[in-house]
Formats: C-alpha cells, structure tokens, sequence
C-alpha cells in the first residue's frame, strides 16, 4: 500500500504562489453530528451530517517583502473579502484542492530573539462549495 511523505506540497492564496514561505499545510472539513434517533431505535442512536464546515491551516515563514506572506494576507484581511486558495499534494502532480476563503485573524509576527518569524494562517470557507477536490 503506498504511503506519502509531504515534500513538495504547493499553495496560492489569491493565485500568489507562497509555496517557498510554507513549511505546514492541513485541510480539514467537519460536518455537525444531528441526533435522528427515535423511540423505534432497537438500542442505537441515528446520527447524520449536519452544517459543514472546511479550513485550510498554514504555517509560513513570515517576511514582508512586496508580494510575499504578510503583503500577501493583509489587504485580504483589511477588506473582509472572499479569495481562493489552492493547495496541491505534489507541486508535480495534477490533484488541487481548492476554497473559496476568508481570513478571521492576520498574526503579522511571531518570534522570539534569534528564532524565525511565523506565522499560522487559518483560511475559513466563504462560499458553499467548502473545498473541492479536482484537477489541475
């Protein structure tokens, strides 16, 4: 059975490639757990997806050059607006994961002395689709 080692994952956040800042990339998507049981329940609760949610989380390397992490998400951040964000498994690959997002929080710096600046961004859903999985 294959397994995979994350050594080439790519991301774009409003079609800005910030691959060589980003060190960390998790997808997740949940959905509520609505409770169907009824008197009839022969012992088992009936359980079904309720709302769903999805968020993309990244850790970066945070610098503040032009067109780079934190030039990238604030004006996201300032105007509250939608954007895409695109993660692919395997830069070389063809799957892409894709979101339409918002941004919730901008941590600008994050650091002690003599240690990197980081950054975790977390990239909430803002359209109906939540992520999909396609082809690139």
């Amino acid at each position: 059975m294959p397994k995979e080692v994350l050594t080439n994952v790519r991301i774009t956040v409003n079609a800005v490639d910030l691959t060589a800042n980003c060190s960390s990339v998790t997808i997740d998507q949940s959905a509520e757990e609505i409770d169907f049981t009824a008197f009839s329940t022969a012992g088992f609760r009936e359980i079904a997806q309720g709302l769903k949610d999805a968020t993309i989380s990244a850790t970066y390397f945070n610098d503040h050059d032009a067109g780079s992490v934190a030039a990238t998400h604030q004006p996201l951040f300032a105007s509250g607006g939608t954007f895409g964000v695109k993660v692919w498994p395997n830069a070389a690959g063809t799957i892409v994961y894709t979101m339409t997002a918002r941004l919730f929080s901008n941590p600008s710096l994050a650091g002690a002395v003599g240690e990197a600046n980081t950054t975790e961004l977390t990239y909430r859903n803002a359209g109906t689709a939540g992520i999909t999985r396609g082809t690139s």
